[in-house]
């Protein structure tokens, strides 16, 4: 079997990080984050009050560095990535809805084409509480204000718009929904 590029994306606190590295251990898959690389710092240094369609820029520069990051680890083995272009479009266009018109525009110049993309989402309740969690169990700060929160809730809604498959992790194990995933590829050929 060639090597396969799979994206696991949806909104905080459905669950992306452990299915990704519950996948990445079990099919020994090579584990990326989106953004990598340097982005990935400039990212944690964006100007809070930057506006949306220039942090949709820049997330945008910044999954076309993903693709050539990515593009590279395909050449020796399977990837499984944290996010990747459905998080730019779906953060941005729940922030300014002319987002979408830029993105149609513009398509995806430079961006690599997943063999496989899933969405994961939760309940309003259960994403909530485990950004709270995660919140208290890292120094990671957290924006768990009820406006960010209530934002989340309508990146799901775009993220849930797109046409992806859809796996809701509300009462699922980490494995059940890394095995789902699985399942689905292994039974699709890649495009």
């Amino acid at each position: 079997m060639k090597n396969i590029f799979v994206v696991i994306d949806g909104v905080d606190g459905s669950g992306k990080t452990s299915a990704c590295k519950f996948i990445e251990k079990e099919l020994g898959f090579c584990y990326y984050k989106s953004p990598g690389g340097i982005f990935a710092e400039l990212s944690k240094r964006l100007n809070p009050s930057i506006g949306a369609i220039d942090k949709y820029e820049f997330f945008y520069r910044a999954t076309q560095n993903d693709s050539i990051i990515i593009k590279e680890q395909l050449k020796t083995s399977s990837v499984i990535c944290d996010r990747f272009y459905p998080s730019t479009y779906s953060y941005h266009v729940a922030m300014n809805h002319d987002i979408d018109a830029i993105y149609r525009k513009s398509g995806q110049i430079g961006i690599l084409q997943p063999d496989f993309i899933f969405i994961l989402t939760a309940n309003f309740e259960i994403r909530n509480k485990r950004i709270v969690e995660r919140a208290k169990n890292s120094n990671i700060k957290e924006n768990i204000s009820l406006d960010h929160l209530n934002y989340l809730n309508n990146v799901d809604k775009v993220f849930q718009s797109l046409g992806f498959p859809i796996i809701d992790t509300s009462n699922l194990t980490v494995k059940m929904v890394a095995q789902n995933i699985i399942d689905s590829f292994k039974n699709k050929t890649p495009r």
